[in-house]
């Protein structure tokens, strides 16, 4: 399928629509009736920016354009003659959350648009064939030198451009856009138990201390005992829900967000505590469809676009590792011996502990402002000492890691 600005290769089970504006737009055929239809679409429009200036536009784009967006991924795409990019990001829409795959080519003439749309739960079974299609697809028409407007440039990263050898477009401050709002629902340790006591009658018992918080929360029906139908949804998860938890620890505070899904949607508790204690105050609560499980939990963890860059070492002591994370701006120990540039970027960046805990499985991961996420395996032995072994992970591998965790638990 050759168009104006590129070659595709041919889809089977893609039908093609019509779309004005676009020069392709493919549909998935096989979509049970009223689900969300993953979707492919071509444009392009004239511009002789680069890349990076492409880059720029096409993330505020999204986020100005689908209200709730969150950019979860930029990365360097270099299948073709010129390098792209690969933007991930989703946005709510409805009870769904849909997730976007955005390549992005600039020709000196034009820029290029390849995006792929899918609902959260559709992401890893398209995501072959859309990694297919944006790999085999080709250029075509005249290419020329992109021009740089230094009054319209986008602000550069400096020191990944440095290390990439090539303009890498400044992410820092994406995730500043796009903050988690925990819910405004509080509730007590004591008013959970009330609750749970209640499950099976529907209705708290006489004198309960909790009830005139619960009723002031509007968990009860009016002036009664009985528990409030969001009441009693609410019940109905903490009893029988699959949960997930997930966690942050910065500077000797640990946040946790709870989940517990069942059916159509997902009940949400957040807390804050000192790391190791638990918080006995209490925690706030929501409820949010199932579809926007994953990407709400994303959001939480503050994981957002940045520049990764392979590190050395792969392994690290656990005591080594430990300590770091124990330390402060004052109490920092000194980068570990052999580590390269990258490692030591990381390393002298402030840390945030990421988990995330299933019954069948877990993440561990650290995160900083700009030096790239390092994924945390499981504990092993090397020459009798205990290490723990270490990766870069680009947030679009976070993501998609994460997504699986959540569709394993569902499957129990």
């Amino acid at each position: 399928m050759t168009f104006a600005s590129a070659t595709l290769p041919e889809l089977g089970g893609w039908e093609s629509r019509s779309n004005e504006g676009a020069e392709l737009v493919l549909a998935l055929t096989d979509t049970p009736t009223g689900a969300f239809r993953p979707n492919i679409v071509l444009t392009s429009t004239p511009s002789t920016a680069p890349i990076e200036a492409a880059s720029s536009v096409s993330i505020a784009a999204i986020l100005t354009d689908h209200p709730g967006a969150q950019i979860i991924a930029v990365d360097l795409w270099a299948e073709q003659a010129i390098d792209g990019r690969m933007i991930t990001a989703s946005y709510p829409a409805g009870d769904l959350q849909i997730v976007i795959l955005r390549w992005i080519w600039a020709t000196g003439l034009r820029h290029v648009h390849l995006t792929a749309s899918v609902a959260t739960h559709q992401l890893l079974a398209c995501q072959p064939t859309l990694s297919y299609i944006a790999t085999a697809l080709e250029l075509t028409g005249e290419m020329s030198a992109t021009q740089v407007n230094t009054d319209v440039a986008p602000k550069l990263d400096l020191t990944a451009s440095a290390a990439a050898g090539q303009p890498l477009e400044l992410l820092e401050r994406v995730p500043s856009f796009q903050p988690y709002t925990p819910p405004s629902l509080e509730i007590s340790v004591a008013a959970q138990g009330a609750l749970l006591a209640a499950r099976t009658t529907g209705a708290l018992a006489r004198r309960s201390p909790a009830q005139q918080e619960l009723r002031d929360s509007g968990l009860l029906e009016g002036h009664s005992r009985r528990l409030s139908p969001f009441a009693l949804q609410v019940v109905t998860h903490w009893d029988s829900g699959i949960q997930l938890e997930a966690s942050t620890t910065r500077s000797g505070i640990t946040r946790s967000l709870r989940s517990w899904t069942r059916g159509e949607s997902t009940l949400f508790a957040y807390s804050t505590a000192p790391q190791n204690e638990m918080d006995a105050g209490g925690f706030a609560i929501e409820m949010r469809p199932v579809g926007q499980t994953v990407d709400l939990i994303l959001r939480f963890l503050g994981v957002g676009p940045m520049w990764s860059r392979a590190m050395e070492p792969d392994r690290v002591s656990v005591s080594v590792l430990q300590e770091r994370l124990a330390a402060d701006a004052l109490t920092l120990p000194s980068t570990p011996a052999g580590t390269n540039d990258a490692f030591g970027r990381f390393w002298n960046q402030e840390w945030t502990e990421l988990r995330v805990r299933s019954v069948l499985s877990s993440m561990r991961a650290i995160n900083t402002p700009s030096a790239g996420l390092l994924n945390v395996g499981a504990p092993e032995s090397v020459s009798g000492d205990a290490v723990f072994p270490i990766t870069t992970m680009p947030s679009s591998a976070f993501y998609t890691h994460l997504l699986a965790l959540f569709e394993t638990a569902l499957r129990g």
